[in-house]
């Protein structure tokens, strides 16, 4: 069927392409009776076409998303590195003999890649090698830091570790490095409000500008004050980018369907991870790399043509033509035949007051900018202010195990002596099943069971991992890879489940607050994780998969106290609030009548 166009009418009649007088009643009829927007996506089509290229165009963010936060282990890998003896190697001492003789042993029976021995370089050099070793070695045991630093190119040409010597005393900045990406996060959840105030479609096309020209440029930095900065702000950009896509498919997707297209928006995230490790296994140049992973970013110009302004958004903020066109196109691309332009524009009007109406109840007469922040303050902190709700706050503390176990397991490869190309690949491949497996799950079992039983599992799989990687055992390779990806199975499931729980958790009037909170923990946990691996995998390389375990076990506990909300019906969330409400004002009234 052909998208109906307005014509012209002529003595009453219907024009050519129209529809008839009974068939436009008809229609009238059900555009009568459709009271929210959802009833106007049925209109257009809800499976069609044009709701399938919506969704792998918005979702290819998801795919490209990877490339920057999953990169840190392959752009700053570390090779093996010792002290650099100048003197030696300008009279050709080989690397044998410079390490043999300079270098001290390490507790774990390697070489010592921080310090080297005090010894009196320029006269070992004139000496030769033969007579130093006879004459100055073991004259003293002093040992110092290096000044400058030996790497093995080997395995990685360059990296940022090597370009920049992040290891040693300057190590923490190496961390920094992949945790300004989570600061960058935090700043990038306040870029929500422009998305509210200018449209989906309008702040995405920017970010793409901004997002392509600083992922090309980043290689050119300076030093890693600038690199670091550069990437603060990409992260940003990115979270930005992945927020604003998932809300246009998310108010452009049939209720009935959500739960599906919340799932498979794994998918694209899980691809990405494999196309990063396996790009990332033939080049070992983080310049070069760095420019290969920027390149799937080029197709996300497509936006500019095939991302549409959500619908949604022009109908709340009263752009009635702009979102007929939207839906048209829709309707043409889905097949779908709409009623006159007339009807349709007086039905959206219809529906934004409709949808208005419950907000009207509770607009305030006073307009003051004070007024305004002390309302939002107030909303902010009323999670943790009213009784009803505070208990179910503990859900934030599972947002930040979950994240700090999620991000310390993905990052932890190198500790476990595993490849990190292997590991990132396999794990982001098992992401697909875990998040699609986790549906079920809920739907027999329940959020708390679920969420429980997946962190003692998570737990158990860590701790497990520290006594095979202490022990040392023969074949523990394959023993750890296993229990670990175990483990990340487990922690992807309960944190994609940390969205749907916090979500019938909190009623309508603070589930946005509720996430919002919830994410601000996640990222502050995902900042920690990078020190645990990096810092203390270093000291004991046990440790880490103890520390993850060992949280994810509290998480268990703690999940326990929340309540069941398998088959929670929004509206009970809604009146027991307002129920709340009413209740504590009788209480004031009361008391100010007493003290009258």
């Amino acid at each position: 069927m052909e998208l109906h166009k307005r014509g012209p009418e002529t003595d009453g009649e219907p024009a050519n392409g129209e529809m008839k007088p009974e068939e436009e009643e008809g229609e009238e009829q059900v555009l009568l009776s459709a009271s929210t927007f959802e009833d106007l996506l049925e209109l257009v089509g809800t499976r069609g076409r044009w709701n399938v290229l919506l969704f792998f165009t918005a979702t290819y963010a998801y795919f490209v998303s990877p490339m920057l936060i999953m990169s840190y282990q392959f752009l700053g890998a570390t090779p093996e590195h010792w002290c650099l003896v100048e003197p030696l190697i300008e009279a050709n001492w080989t690397q044998d003999q410079v390490l043999s003789f300079a270098i001290p042993l390490s507790s774990s029976g390697g070489y010592d890649s921080c310090h080297m021995y005090d010894y009196n370089y320029t006269a070992a050099a004139a000496m030769g090698y033969e007579a130093a070793m006879d004459d100055l070695k073991g004259s003293t045991n002093h040992t110092i830091l290096c000044r400058t630093r030996d790497f093995n190119h080997t395995q990685y040409q360059s990296t940022v570790v090597t370009e920049w010597d992040l290891v040693c005393e300057r190590r923490p900045l190496y961390s920094t490095t992949q945790s300004i990406l989570s600061a960058g996060s935090i700043l990038g959840l306040l870029v929500g409000f422009l998305f509210d105030k200018y449209g989906r479609r309008a702040v995405i096309l920017r970010i793409i500008v901004l997002y392509l020209f600083l992922a090309n440029i980043i290689i050119f930095s300076p030093n890693v004050v600038v690199y670091i900065i550069i990437r603060a702000i990409i992260s940003c950009l990115d979270i930005s980018l992945y927020v604003g896509t998932f809300v246009v498919v998310m108010e452009t997707c049939a209720t009935r369907y959500r739960s599906a297209v919340g799932a498979l928006t794994v998918v694209p995230w899980a691809v990405g991870n494999m196309f990063t490790a396996t790009v990332a296994y033939f080049i070992r140049d983080w310049k070069l790399l760095t420019i290969c992973l920027a390149l799937p970013l080029l197709l996300i110009v497509s936006y500019f043509w095939l991302l549409p302004e959500s619908p949604l958004w022009l109908l709340h903020v009263g752009r009635y033509e702009r979102a007929l066109v939207e839906l048209k196109k829709a309707a043409k691309m889905n097949g779908k035949t709409l009623p006159p332009d007339h009807q349709l524009l007086r039905t959206m009007r219809s529906v934004d007051r409709r949808e208005e109406e419950g907000e009207e109840e509770e607009a305030t007469v006073e307009e003051g900018v004070m007024t305004h922040l002390k309302k939002g303050l107030e909303d902010m902190a009323a999670p943790f202010v009213r009784p009803e709700l505070r208990m179910r706050t503990i859900m934030y503390v599972v947002w930040f195990i979950s994240s700090f176990v999620y991000y310390g397991i993905s990052l932890i490869s190198v500790n476990l002596g595993i490849s990190p190309h292997l590991y990132i690949f396999i794990a982001g491949f098992l992401e697909i099943p875990s998040g699609l497996l986790m549906w079920p799950c809920i739907e027999h079992l329940g959020r708390r069971k679920t969420q429980v039983t997946l962190y003692l599992l998570c737990g158990m799989c860590g701790l497990a991992m520290a006594v095979a990687v202490h022990t040392a055992s023969e074949g523990r390779y394959w023993i750890v890879l296993g229990l670990s990806l175990c483990g990340k199975m487990a922690i992807t499931a309960v944190y994609q489940l940390a969205w749907i729980y916090t979500t019938e958790l909190f009623p309508t009037k603070y589930r946005s607050i509720a996430l919002s909170q919830g994410q601000f923990m996640e990222n502050l946990a995902s900042m920690t994780s990078p020190y645990i691996n990096d810092l203390l995998g270093e000291v004991m390389q046990w440790a880490p998969s103890a520390v993850f375990g060992s949280a994810a076990l509290v998480a268990a506990l703690i999940a326990i106290i929340l309540p069941e909300t398998k088959g929670t019906n929004f509206s009970d969330l809604d009146t027991l609030v307002r129920k709340n409400d009413t209740s504590q004002q009788t209480k004031d009234e009361e008391e100010r009548e007493t003290l009258a």
